[in-house]
């Protein structure tokens, strides 16, 4: 049996998370969605404060990981409870420039919404609405591992992702720029 642990990184995959694959094309198309969005919007792409295909690669990830983590702890999140948590933020037309500004493609919002409630609800599980349970349950979420592939740079988990010579030089030229 083949895990992302042992197995090197696929061909065509931008991610490896868990069990889930996120293939290059998802990513470019989910770049393009989110371009697009922020076009829309008016917002401009230097608020992404990374280059806009790793700051989408980063949110892929973040969510299938805490997808997986949350059914592998037996929390799930309704569709009305997604509702209700778009509502008590204001709405629609609230949260997608916020969500946007932070890379995440309107296709994926609702998808961003549930993982607020789950990570809402795992929090409780972990003690609660403070520090010690966010850093018992940040250290959790770590057992679901995420492996990036080389070509969209080098990623520390205390810096996110970092120049590491020529592949990553014109990102680490936009991101200054």
């Amino acid at each position: 049996m083949l895990t992302a642990c042992s197995s090197p990184m696929e061909a065509g995959a931008a991610a490896i998370v868990g069990n889930e694959r996120i293939s290059a094309s998802e990513l470019n198309d989910s770049v393009s969605e989110l371009r697009s969005a922020l076009e829309r919007a008016k917002i401009p792409e230097a608020q992404l404060q990374l280059p806009a295909t790793q700051r989408v690669l980063l949110q892929l990830t973040s969510l299938s990981q805490f997808r997986q983590f949350a059914a592998k702890s037996g929390v799930t999140v309704t569709d009305g409870e997604i509702d209700k948590a778009i509502t008590e933020q204001g709405g629609m037309q609230r949260i997608e420039p916020a969500l946007l500004a932070e890379g995440v493609p309107p296709s994926r919002i609702r998808d961003w919404m549930g993982a607020v409630v789950a990570y809402n609800k795992l929090l409780t599980q972990y003690g609660g609405q403070n520090e010690a349970a966010q850093q018992k349950l940040g250290q959790a979420l770590s057992s679901v591992k995420v492996t990036y592939s080389p070509r969209y740079g080098k990623f520390d988990p205390s810096q996110g992702f970092v120049d590491a010579g020529r592949f990553t030089k014109a990102a680490s030229q936009q991101q200054q720029g």
